[in-house]
């Protein structure tokens, strides 16, 4: 009996805890309409993974509008993939195709030697395509992103590596290993001869690890892995070693490594505690309660997640506050979904 007490009122905190971290994150009234619709992205999304459909619904027709009012045509991309993917989480269909129609009608740069920006939008595409089982299609979109996806052009270690991963993402959904590893094999031999960041090195060798688990092949995951790992260890940024390490958790646990992946969860968290500033750690924490989640230890991501309200909720810029705080309440619903913790 008391059991079931303390599981509601733990339930009913944690759903009270999220409403407001959303109400503060939509509170500032933001000039800048992207600004706005950075901010309700990922809101929308934690409230798609939280099956609130009724709120949803009404982030997603902001967000429309503001896709409207938005005159630059890549971000105007941004945001309408957006409503696009929790259209189809909802089972929409319909309407996501809608959207996707209209992604590809908008005439943007979206060809010949594109920036990352306009490939991360194409390759989004291609993933909700693809997770609306439209395969075929999403593999002809994926195919000319790597026509033009150049790696020596893509000088920004961040943005490489989010068109590395969403090319994974989208090719392992498809089952098609080998052409993810090989793209990555050919963006670790650029960051080896030409990038002398080490983050970039170990970020692209965890990709690889990451796409040798899928398919099984275990000797070649941990040889990668450990490679990452002497690189990672390295670093003298506490963020980058803290993402790093939540990142080669993910691996070692696809590989069922778990004294592993918890060992690197715990070294991930030490890092994040050594974070300064306050809307990295809040980000930073968000992320370490989503990697506790899909290491099946959901339990642990509770109180980490609280933690990210609470550095969030003592940042002074309004602005970063709100991306802070978007960004929480999407782990929050990811985190919930694993703990069964209803928020509507």
């Amino acid at each position: 009996m008391w059991a079931a007490f303390w599981k509601a009122r733990k339930q009913s905190q944690y759903k009270n805890t999220f409403a407001q971290a959303v109400e503060q994150a939509l509170e500032p009234a933001l000039e800048d309409e992207f600004m706005q619709a950075a901010i309700l992205m990922p809101v929308l999304e934690g409230q798609a993974v939280a099956n609130d459909f009724a709120e949803a619904q009404r982030t997603m027709d902001r967000l429309l509008e503001l896709g409207r009012t938005v005159a630059d045509a890549p971000r105007k991309l941004i945001v309408l993939l957006s409503v696009a993917r929790a259209s189809n989480m909802f089972g929409r269909k319909a309407e996501a195709r809608s959207l996707v129609d209209q992604m590809l009608s908008v005439n943007t740069p979206i060809s010949g030697d594109l920036p990352p920006e306009s490939l991360l939008i194409l390759g989004g595409i291609a993933q909700v395509l693809a997770d609306m089982g439209d395969k075929q299609k999403a593999a002809a979109l994926l195919d000319n992103v790597l026509e033009d996806f150049d790696v020596t052009s893509v000088d920004n270690e961040n943005r490489r590596d989010e068109v590395l991963a969403l090319l994974l993402t989208v090719r392992a959904g498809m089952q098609d290993f080998p052409n993810a590893i090989s793209t990555l094999d050919e963006a670790l031999v650029f960051a080896e001869m030409i990038d002398p960041r080490e983050s970039a090195q170990a970020d692209t060798i965890i990709l690889i690890a990451e796409a040798y688990a899928k398919i099984g092949a275990v000797s070649e995951a941990r040889t990668a892995l450990s490679r990452a790992i002497g690189l990672a260890r390295g670093l003298p940024d506490s963020g980058s070693q803290a993402v790093l390490f939540m990142s080669i958790a993910k691996v070692q646990n696809i590989l069922g490594d778990k004294a592993k992946t918890n060992a690197s969860l715990s070294y991930a968290s030490e890092r994040v505690l050594r974070i300064v500033e306050k809307p990295e750690r809040a980000i930073a924490l968000a992320l370490l309660a989503q990697a506790y989640v899909e290491a099946g230890r959901a339990k642990k991501a509770h109180p980490v997640i609280y933690s990210a309200i609470r550095v969030a909720s003592k940042i002074r810029d309004k602005e970063e506050k709100a991306i802070a705080l978007a960004n929480v309440t999407r782990s929050m619903a990811k985190v919930a979904k694993e703990l069964s913790f209803p928020l509507i």
